[in-house]
């Protein structure tokens, strides 16, 4: 499935960025009854959810269009129920990013946006 096949590379490679820039992956694509959350890593001593999201194209728009309000209230719930299952989010900073990578450039367009979704 080419979806399937664009996300496992938008993965891969927004795995490649955040280790580069000093990150340290906890998780990749992990599981709950609210759904998956695509990456979870430690920047320093902050917890961060990581959504990624990748396009071959954008006809039909950029990555960053697709995260709505309901993807947001899914990312929320998703980190909460990581939150609550281990104890590593006990009394430490937390938050969730979106990178966003454009398949159809080569070398892909990758853009991390860091906070990206507030906690409200």
């Amino acid at each position: 499935m080419i979806a399937n096949t664009a996300g496992r590379r938008g993965e891969e490679i927004a795995r490649g960025l955040l280790e580069r820039a000093g990150y340290r992956i906890l998780a990749m694509n992990w599981r709950s009854k609210h759904g998956e959350l695509d990456i979870i890593a430690e920047d320093r001593a902050t917890l961060v959810f990581v959504e990624v999201r990748a396009r071959a194209d954008t006809g039909h728009g950029s990555a960053a269009e697709t995260i709505d309000p309901r993807k947001r209230h899914r990312l929320r719930l998703l980190a909460n129920a990581y939150l609550q299952s281990t104890r590593r989010g006990v009394a430490r900073a937390a938050r969730i990013d979106v990178i966003t990578v454009d398949l159809s450039t080569e070398p892909p367009g990758v853009r991390h946006i860091v906070s990206a979704i507030d906690g409200e």
